[in-house]
């Protein structure tokens, strides 16, 4: 999830697009001649309509922080007219803060405002590890495991919620830390409830109107330290995971043109987890999902675009579930299957998949 510049990409069938190149998005959103928007928390323009509830855009780590205003709201303007409500984007610590002391928030400011601006509803997902808080020779990926690794990453997290309280609706804290490829040395439901237990607190704190959720889960590759998601939520239940969280988040892939197995089916499991452990008032969030159109195991642009009202029609049936994520809204140009999952392509042209989500949201405010 946090697509940090010096990240790995790792090709799954299911897709954990874990973290993307910084850049990912210039060349297409320069491309792009439309507009999408970031997601905005409690108050909205009453001039601006609302967008859908239940569908968001997730955009590729802290790419778009970078690019010409022009461009980034112009990818907002586009998420505007697809009807989403919700968009989430990544406050990467890592390159947000490249020396001890010193946060770029310049960007990110820019975002949240003009999502603020189209009515949107703002999901940050804050994690990785500075250069300067980590031990040597660990990367961006290295979880806080110990007491001043938490201490900072929870001031980081604080300092956003201060900044942003009123603005941005939602904090979901890591992305995918059931995977080794997110939480280096190796994930750990103890580890990562510590880390959750402390920044939860001090965001409610400095912004009790906003929801903290849980990093969303993915699929392990094979050989991958890992915990499946399922497993991975009930050893945080049996830790004290109610506590801490407004909410559970999950990443449900589809399998290609299969909405109904993988980490959709675990999602199920999940929410009667939470049933079961006092927080069946609490909703499911799925902050990514996505079909890739080109690479391994891609689908057709007409398959895409069928499956994606299927996928949104699934989620639905899921009890007390709150948005999905659609990853994301714009090939990047490549020819890896990372490149592909968009709704739009390289060039700013709309695949089919843009018409039929946006059908799906009309109907299904």
């Amino acid at each position: 999830m946090f697509h940090s510049s010096t990240a790995r990409v790792h090709d799954r069938r299911t897709r954990t697009r874990r973290l993307a190149p910084a850049f990912a998005f210039v060349l297409a959103a320069a491309a792009m001649t439309g507009g999408l928007q970031p997601a905005r928390a409690a108050e909205q323009d009453s001039a601006v309509p609302a967008g859908s509830t239940v569908a968001g855009l997730a955009f590729p780590g802290s790419g778009i922080l970078y690019k010409p205003a022009a461009v980034a709201e112009s990818m907002l303007d586009r998420t505007t007219a697809l009807g989403a409500g919700w968009v989430r984007f990544d406050a990467a610590f890592a390159e947000m803060s490249p020396e001890r002391g010193t946060i770029k928030w310049s960007g990110l400011d820019r975002l949240v405002q003009a999502a603020r601006d189209r009515g949107l509803k703002v999901l940050l997902a804050i994690g990785t590890t500075p250069s300067w808080a980590r031990p040597a020779g660990t990367d961006w990926n290295h979880g806080p495991v110990d007491e001043a690794g938490r201490a900072t990453f929870r001031a980081f997290a604080v300092e956003a919620a201060t900044r942003y309280r009123g603005k941005v609706a939602a904090y979901e804290i890591w992305n995918e830390p059931n995977l080794g490829g997110s939480w280096n040395p190796q994930p750990s439901p103890a580890a990562y409830l510590s880390l959750l237990s402390t920044t939860s607190a001090g965001i409610r704190s400095a912004d009790p109107d906003a929801d903290v959720i849980s990093g969303g889960t993915g699929p392990s590759e094979p050989g991958e330290k890992a915990l499946e998601p399922l497993p991975w939520y009930r050893a945080l239940y049996a830790g004290g995971l109610r506590s801490m969280i407004d909410g559970v988040a999950v990443h449900p892939w589809p399998h290609s043109d299969r909405v109904d197995v993988g980490e959709m089916a675990q999602s199920f499991e999940i929410r009667k987890v939470m049933d079961a452990n006092g927080d069946a008032t609490k909703l499911i969030w799925g902050t990514e999902t996505g079909v890739p159109t080109a690479g391994a195991y891609s689908i057709t642009e007409s398959a895409q675009a069928a499956v994606i009202p299927k996928l949104y029609d699934r989620w639905n049936a899921l009890p007390h579930h709150g948005p999905l994520f659609y990853y994301t809204l714009t090939d990047n140009g490549g020819t890896n299957r990372e490149d592909a999952f968009g709704l739009l392509r390289v060039n700013g042209s709309e695949k089919p998949a843009f018409g039929t989500l946006k059908t799906w949201i009309s109907s299904n405010r």
